[in-house]
C-alpha cells in the first residue's frame, strides 16, 4: 500500500485484491515512523544548524554534509552545543566557507616512444 511517500507491505491474510479501505488505513496508521531530527544549535563558523539524528549504527550529528558519530560513552540526551561543535570540527565540517575548493591536478602527459618500423630499420 502506498500513500504519499509512505509504503506498507501486506502480510498474512491481507490480499492486494481484497483488502478494504479501512484495513489499509489501519495498516498505514500503525506503521512506525522515524523520529524527527533534533536541532542542537547553530555552528558559530557559518551559522548552519547542527542536528542530532538516529542512524543505523546509533546517534550521530549532522552539519550540512558533515556527519560525526557520538562517542560510545556520550548519551544522546547529554549532548551540548559545545560538544557538537567540537565533534563536527574534528571531522572538518566547521569551516567558515560553504565549500572548500580542491585543486585538481592536471593529468600527466603520456610520452609515446618513437616506433621504428621493421622496414625502416632494415634500410
Amino acid at each position: 500500500i502506498k500513500c504519499g511517500g509512505l509504503y506498507v507491505s501486506l502480510k498474512g491474510d491481507d490480499d492486494v485484491l481484497t483488502i478494504g479501505e479501512n484495513r489499509a488505513i489501519a495498516l498505514l496508521a500503525d506503521k512506525p515512523r522515524k523520529a524527527a531530527p533534533k536541532e542542537i544549535g547553530k555552528h558559530p563558523g557559518n551559522k548552519k544548524p547542527i542536528y542530532l539524528k538516529n542512524g543505523r549504527w546509533g546517534p550521530f550529528l549532522q552539519h550540512g554534509r558533515t556527519m560525526a558519530r557520538l562517542p560510545k560513552d556520550m548519551e544522546k540526551d547529554q549532548v551540548t552545543l559545545e560538544d557538537a561543535i567540537r565533534l563536527i570540527d574534528a571531522k572538518g565540517g566547521g569551516k567558515a566557507g560553504a565549500k572548500t575548493a580542491t585543486k585538481k591536478k592536471a593529468p600527466a602527459k603520456k610520452k609515446t616512444a618513437a616506433k621504428k618500423s621493421k622496414k625502416a630499420a632494415d634500410a
